[in-house]
């Protein structure tokens, strides 16, 4: 009988600790008989068993080390298997994108856009031995993989003029170990099968094999490596993990719009911003009402250079907006200058639906919010199924549109997994360090290709679309459109427009009431 199985017996009325402990104990006696290893010294942690723990001082030493072992947190789910989910991190290269399917004589088309030289594409396959093939345009390449991961050889046309820095699509076909695939340099007619074996020499052929075969046995994925541009995304995403979660009664939203608006007469141009404020609150009971209220806050010169041409132009009380060349007057705008808050109004009534403010991914409800998935893998399958309900356009093209749900109460383990999600999506691009435009420092990054066109003078000038992130809650301090290039008195950088959220986001046990100052609008 050795000190683990007296220590069963000793001490009856304590709950026994798991066999996984038990065995963790017996190692760790073993190693403190080891004449060689030095004993670390053990912490004496409380653990209440009446009279039987004063037996005899083995099973004293015993129950310290055994209550040691059993008070630390359960140890974390094991990873999945890499032909499962590929890795985050694989042999020091970070994961840029991956894609993943449950059965073999499949195809999957992974999409991403390498960052450096040291790109490498990898598949990761549970039979070893299996086939696979690839194939981008016209570069075709191919091999076996298994569960440690073989490499793609399209990978080493990063050292080719004009293959970085763009997105790349490659589909993948993977196929079973004794697939009738052609091995070596033997040539089959370029139509059909060569003696009931194919070669794999482009897409075609790999179709017609996996569509002879069907679906087989053999899950796999493949994924895109590279130096890691978005590290500080997954930096974010450990950190908001860690912080506890937060309820409340109702939910709100605070926003804060400005813009920069071109006005006054040619020759004699100067800009105007524009603020105005919109607040939301969301009940978590679907029964209680919802109330918004929008209110404008000021329409000024907007530096101290604009007030001084603004006076110079007769310190007129509206103005017409600049428009583009061609447009006649009566569609442009004209804009009443104030400096106090102005043309409130607000609603308030029961929301039969109960979304959301925030819908360009997907109309949401609190609970449905509240049911998403703490895994990145999981949320992404989930996300999938909440998008196609709603558009034609293709899930991964969307995909970085899901950057608009870190607007919304996502528990901590759910914006950790969006942010990792979201940060080995190929279109995400960590700008650096910014500060808001309410004054607060951030991360500026780009999840999707948000470049277009802005009007700040009348013509055509290249922005960018970008979210500033709060690097300790990862929730979206401000959306920001960025000017590309310099034009007319404006700075490349100047921020055109933006929406803030305000400090005073998130849940309260706070009730709204209506203002007084504001007229009602009927919803």
């Amino acid at each position: 009988m050795d000190e683990v199985t007296l220590l069963a017996q000793a001490i009856p009325d304590v709950p026994q600790p798991s066999a996984e402990t038990v065995a963790r104990a017996r190692a760790r006696l073993a190693a403190l008989d080891d004449p060689v290893r030095r004993p670390r010294p053990l912490r004496r942690w409380a653990w209440t068993a009446g009279a039987g723990v004063a037996t005899i001082a083995v099973v004293t030493a015993v129950i310290m080390l055994v209550s040691h072992l059993g008070g630390v947190p359960e140890p974390q789910p094991a990873a999945p298997p890499a032909f499962q989910q590929a890795p985050r991190v694989h042999q020091g290269l970070h994961r840029l994108a991956g894609a993943r399917m449950p059965q073999s004589a499949t195809k999957t088309t992974l999409r991403f856009r390498p960052t450096s030289e040291r790109i490498a594409i990898v598949l990761f396959c549970q039979k070893p031995g299996s086939i696979f093939f690839s194939n981008e345009g016209g570069s075709s390449a191919g091999g076996t993989c298994g569960p440690d991961g073989a490499p793609s050889m399209l990978a080493d046309k990063a050292h080719e003029p004009g293959w970085l820095g763009r997105d790349h699509e490659i589909t993948f076909w993977v196929f079973p170990p004794d697939a009738p695939v052609v091995r070596g340099r033997k040539a089959c007619p370029p139509q059909g099968s060569c003696d009931g074996a194919y070669e794999l020499s482009g897409p075609e052929t790999a179709d017609r094999l996996a569509a002879e075969l069907g679906s087989r046995p053999g899950a796999w994925s493949v994924a895109a490596y590279d130096v890691q541009a978005a590290r500080p995304l997954h930096d974010i995403a450990d950190r908001v993990e860690k912080l506890p979660a937060r309820t409340g009664a109702y939910w709100r939203r605070t926003l804060t719009n400005g813009s920069l608006i071109r006005v006054g007469a040619p020759g004699a141009v100067y800009r105007l911003k524009e603020e105005a404020r919109f607040d939301w609150w969301q009940p978590r009971d679907p029964t209680g009402p919802l109330m918004t209220e929008s209110r404008r806050l000021f329409t000024r010169p907007a530096t101290a250079a604009d007030e001084k041409a603004w006076r110079a132009a007769g310190s007129p009380a509206e103005v017409e907006q600049a428009c583009m060349g061609g447009t006649p007057g009566e569609d442009c705008a004209r804009l009443k200058l104030s400096s106090e808050p102005s043309a409130c109004e607000y609603t308030r009534g029961v929301d039969a639906k109960g979304l959301l403010p925030d819908r360009r991914f997907a109309g949401l409800t609190v609970a449905e919010v509240e049911r998403l998935p703490a895994d990145p893998a999981r949320l992404r399958d989930r996300l999938r199924t909440l998008y196609d309900r709603r558009t034609r356009r293709s899930f991964e093209d969307a995909l970085p549109m899901a950057a608009s749900l870190l607007n919304l109460p996502l528990k901590p383990g759910t914006r950790a997994a969006l942010l990792h999600l979201l940060a080995d999506l190929p279109t995400t691009r960590v700008r650096g360090q910014a500060t808001d435009p309410l004054g607060r420092p951030g991360i500026r990054v780009s999840f999707w290709d948000g470049k277009g066109m802005s009007y700040p003078g009348g013509e055509e000038a290249p922005t960018e679309f970008q979210q500033i992130l709060d690097p300790e809650t990862g929730r979206i301090l401000a959306e920001v459109t960025v000017l590309l290039e310099a034009r007319e008195g404006l700075p490349k950088g100047t921020v055109l427009h933006y929406t803030a959220h305000t400090p005073g986001d998130g849940w309260t046990d706070e009730r709204p009431e209506e203002p007084a100052d504001c007229a009602k609008k009927r919803r």
